[in-house]
């Protein structure tokens, strides 16, 4: 009989001052009312069938890197992080928590060891990978989640408004460029919310190029 897929789900969060995203494992364990889909449904997988884990992170400027741990009885063993495809790094002794499922994984931590991409204005994409085997049934489930990033444009169209001057009678460039910026990551936030990924970078990328100027010191 297959196994019954379990509802695997993920949560990002991102830093307040855009530093850093964490990663949760929010699948959650098995309750027949609250959560059927859990970790260790009925005909399903437990935590202790996972073997292998993978946490790869896309950033829109094209560059990725990869988390990819092996898992025993819900203790991450070993984890690998590779940029861009290359020879990976073991950081496992670094890591805040070795249990499986994760909370809080750090996606950006400065103190793995390895250089990873800045954290700028972008949208990120992370895919979660689980693998492993329940009695002759191996399963491999993937989920994804995003987050834009936009610390920098926030405090652009702070300075823009702050830059208005009431007593000009004409249409100043300062209002312009602010209802420009506010307007296009708006929009980029809305599509983010429909999964339009792809309509948000173009916004978004709309919003960095009116704050480009005058902007840096943010």
């Amino acid at each position: 009989m297959a196994l019954t897929r379990l509802d695997l789900s993920i949560e990002l969060t991102k830093a307040t001052d855009c530093s850093d995203i964490t990663l949760t494992d929010d699948t959650g364990t098995y309750d027949v009312t609250t959560n059927p889909l859990g970790y260790g449904l009925p005909s399903g997988i437990t935590v202790n069938n996972v073997t292998g884990l993978i946490i790869t992170v896309n950033m829109s400027s094209g560059i990725y890197f990869t988390y990819t741990c092996v898992v025993a009885s819900g203790v991450i063993n070993s984890c690998l992080l590779s940029v861009n495809g290359g020879t990976g790094t073991e950081i496992v002794s670094l890591l805040a928590s070795t249990t499986f499922p994760v909370t809080d994984f750090s996606l950006f931590d400065e103190d793995y060891g390895v250089t990873l991409p800045e954290l700028e204005d972008s949208i990120v994409e992370v895919d979660y990978n689980i693998t492993g085997s329940s009695g002759e049934d191996t399963f491999n489930y993937l989920t994804s989640d995003s987050v834009m990033i936009s610390c920098d444009i926030c405090c652009c169209k702070d300075k823009l408004l702050l830059s208005i001057d009431p007593n000009c009678d004409c249409s100043s460039d300062a209002m312009q460029n602010y209802l420009r910026v506010s307007t296009y990551l708006e929009i980029a936030e809305m599509n983010m919310d429909i999964g339009k990924n792809d309509i948000a970078l173009i916004n978004l990328n709309k919003a960095i190029e009116i704050c480009n100027c005058g902007c840096s010191d943010c």
